[in-house]
């Protein structure tokens, strides 16, 4: 049976979807909110659903001592925690140079000090039981620069966690096991915003986002016995943004001439085999209306 907390938003999105694919393999639930009192009728729903036990706790995660009394209030209600999920975030998606410093703390009090609160208090726990399991759930944001939204803090953040994550992997190796999922874009709350959406379909292979039924079979993967040799791992479920993104900054399958003239225009130039700081300022002079692409590894044909 699994005890799964969700830190954060268990109302929507992934936080949702995860809590609902337990409930439906029929592992017992905590659900954790912020604000909205209707996780308390979710958790409701999932008991009549699915015959377990699910039960809702308000918790702001940013503050120690409220994480700190949910987990010891979760385990006298449920007598164990099995897994834990640390599903809290939030993003503000602006330059740091217009980005004010109580928006800064704010994201890295829920995205960063929340994640660690929830691990601290959870790890002593599984220590306690000599088992665990936590989950967190970080973003591709923390391998890739996303564009063309600039949100340097969200990054870092998950840049944070995912570390964090495989850093507790091997610190709790002897009683715990600890991953991390990094999703793409979704349709969630959390997912591409009007301003970059054509943006993410286009460089997704699969041309749209994810749904959150995508991505709720990984964590329960993850969380079940079937993973049991699995720690410390990063798991990246992104449509092919990242890979095909990659393929788009040279680093990856050859593309043709119509390759690039299809992503990026035909006033372009790709060059090609060649140590491209040397020729960099040269082509930019020689073709100052074109949109000049250097790649080193990538055939191109003339």
């Amino acid at each position: 049976m699994y005890s799964l907390h969700i830190t954060r938003d268990a109302l929507c999105g992934i936080g949702l979807a995860v809590a609902t694919a337990m409930a439906e393999a029929r592992g017992n639930v905590a659900l954790w909110y912020n604000s909205n009192d209707a996780a308390i009728a979710k958790a409701e729903q999932l008991v009549q659903a699915h015959g377990v036990k699910a039960r809702a706790y308000k918790v702001e995660v940013s503050q120690p001592e409220k994480v700190q009394q949910a987990i010891a209030q979760v385990v006298e209600d449920f007598g164990r925690i099995d897994v834990f999920v640390a599903n809290a975030g939030m993003a503000i998606s602006k330059p740091i140079l217009e980005q004010t410093l109580e928006e800064y703390d704010k994201q890295m009090s829920v995205n960063v000090n929340g994640v660690v609160y929830c691990a601290k208090y959870a790890g002593e726990v599984f220590k306690r039981q000599g088992k665990g399991n936590l989950i967190i759930t970080s973003s591709m944001s923390a391998h890739i620069v996303n564009v063309p939204v600039d949100q340097p803090v969200y990054n870092g953040t998950k840049a944070f966690v995912t570390q964090f994550g495989k850093s507790l992997a091997h610190e709790w190796k002897d009683f715990a096991r600890v991953n991390i999922v990094s999703p793409g874009f979704f349709d969630t709350k959390m997912g591409a915003g009007p301003g970059v959406i054509n943006e993410a379909y286009r460089m997704t292979p699969l041309g749209r986002q994810g749904h959150t039924k995508e991505i709720k079979g990984l964590y329960l993967y993850l969380a079940s016995d079937a993973s049991s040799y699995m720690t410390g791992s990063d798991v990246l479920i992104d449509g092919g943004y990242r890979a095909f993104r990659a393929k788009f900054l040279g680093d990856g399958a050859p593309f043709t001439r119509a390759d690039w003239d299809k992503l990026l225009g035909p006033d372009c130039i790709a060059v090609t085999d060649t140590p491209c700081h040397i020729f960099a300022e040269e082509l930019i002079a020689a073709y100052p209306e074109a949109k000049v692409v250097l790649t080193v590894r990538d055939s191109v044909d003339a």
